[in-house]
């Protein structure tokens, strides 16, 4: 797994959501945050990480106006315990979350980063692939929620919209994509900060 580390940070979008302050006097405005994880994803999968074919252009851009990192390394390679780590910052042995079991319980008491941000203002939003349990009720520090339970489906998907269950049709990552759209979007109080876990890549 190494080097898995170096694909999600290369998606790890800062966005100010205002210009540089005018004066020196002026502080500078707190930014908007995107974080987007996708699952299954290998870290030599884009074109910017050297794919002999496939081609990523949007996701390159990320990378070559930001961040680029071509030494990194996953700790714990399972889906639940990875997702905990980033969304906390702590090794797998201190936020409690080991392996793919269900850690329903567990993932509700974390101290994740938009938790934190919400604490200090920001609105926070999270749409797509928890996967820490079975439980897709909304966990504490987010406005906007919306998830699954366990893995989830490809078509049609079972979704928990902010506490309330509906059914959207289409494919999964569509359908992720839009709620994460109207989550950072024109309409959203900044600072926001919205996070995005994609259940699976799709090229088009």
């Amino acid at each position: 797994m190494r080097k898995l580390l170096a694909v999600t940070v290369l998606i790890v979008l800062i966005v100010a959501s205002i210009g540089l302050a005018h004066s020196n006097q002026q502080p500078h405005p707190r930014p908007n945050i995107i974080f987007i994880l996708v699952d299954d994803l290998r870290w030599d999968e884009l074109s910017i990480a050297g794919h002999p074919f496939l081609k990523t252009p949007r996701i390159d851009r990320i990378g070559k106006e930001g961040a680029l990192f071509r030494n990194a390394f996953m700790t714990t390679p399972l889906c639940s315990p990875s997702r905990a780590s980033f969304l906390t910052g702590n090794y797998a042995h201190t936020h409690g979350i080991t392996d793919n079991v269900d850690r329903s319980v567990a993932s509700h008491k974390l101290i994740t980063f938009p938790l934190l941000l919400h604490q200090a203002g920001y609105a926070t939003a999270f749409i797509g692939k928890w996967h820490m349990g079975n439980d897709d009720s909304p966990r504490p520090g987010f406005d906007r929620w919306v998830s699954f339970k366990g893995q989830g489906s490809y078509l049609s998907a079972e979704i928990n919209e902010d506490g309330r269950d509906v059914k959207p049709s289409g494919y999964i990552t569509d359908i992720l994509n839009k709620y994460a759209l109207s989550s950072s979007g024109d309409g959203m109080i900044s600072p926001f900060s919205s996070i995005l876990h994609i259940k699976r890549f799709t090229l088009k």
